[in-house]
């Protein structure tokens, strides 16, 4: 019996990376507990393998924005460790050689958005992470609880070096969507202008890779 892939994806714009044919994919919205109830959702909907999918903060400095990390594991703020499906994280790695800039660093999943860079230099040195979200520790504690394999698939967005404003941060609400409103407020904040082209242009790369990576493996990102 074929596998049904299920895509746990926190943001629109990366829900719109993945194109048909494909996978099931539920939009979570940012954090733990929305991508918890996204994963099972999609176990309900049949999914047998769940990927963690979308964009990540970088920890590492040598990881440019774009780069995908296809981790061998997703480390807890609690310290716990939650491993891959490395069988399958390596035939998707060995698929997008050459096409992507990948690292398989961990990721860290993190309780809050890390907006400072001594934040991130933090984590980083304490728990060798190359990249942080906030949503796959969730995803893989229901792929282990139903005993199905899973991977994080994640992209660097903001560099190692680079702090997000506050005020940047609350363009996209919880549920995953863009605030139009907030967006449109930004004109007249021509201090906000710097930061949001570095990180509009990260984002474009963040996205390109994605998509390359989308057209190798699809339609289940080499899970079979």
């Amino acid at each position: 019996m074929r596998s049904a892939l299920g895509v746990v994806a926190a943001l629109e714009m990366e829900r719109r990376w993945i194109r048909n044919p494909g996978p099931l994919v539920e939009l979570s919205g940012i954090g733990d507990k929305r991508a918890d109830h996204a994963a099972r959702r999609l176990v309900e909907r049949g999914a047998t393998a769940l990927v963690s999918w979308g964009v990540a903060g970088g920890l590492d400095p040598d990881l440019d924005p774009g780069t995908v990390i296809l981790p061998d594991a997703v480390i807890g703020a609690d310290g716990s460790n939650h491993e891959v499906d490395l069988a399958w994280r390596n035939r998707l790695l060995e698929r997008v050689r050459g096409r992507v800039v990948t690292s398989t660093r961990p990721l860290y999943h993190a309780r809050s958005i890390i907006k400072t860079v001594e934040e991130k230099n933090k984590i980083s040195e304490r728990f060798g992470a190359g990249a942080a979200d906030m949503e796959s520790a969730a995803v893989a504690r229901v792929a282990l609880a139903n005993r199905m394999p899973w991977i994080a698939v994640r992209v660097v967005i903001d560099a190692a070096d680079q702090s997000l404003p506050a005020a940047i941060l609350t363009a996209t609400g919880d549920d995953g969507r863009l605030r139009v409103g907030s967006v449109v407020g930004f004109i007249f904040r021509p201090r906000l202008w710097r930061p949001l082209i570095a990180l509009g242009r990260a984002g474009s790369a963040a996205g390109r890779s994605m998509r390359r990576l989308w057209v190798a493996t699809r339609p289940d990102l080499a899970l079979s």
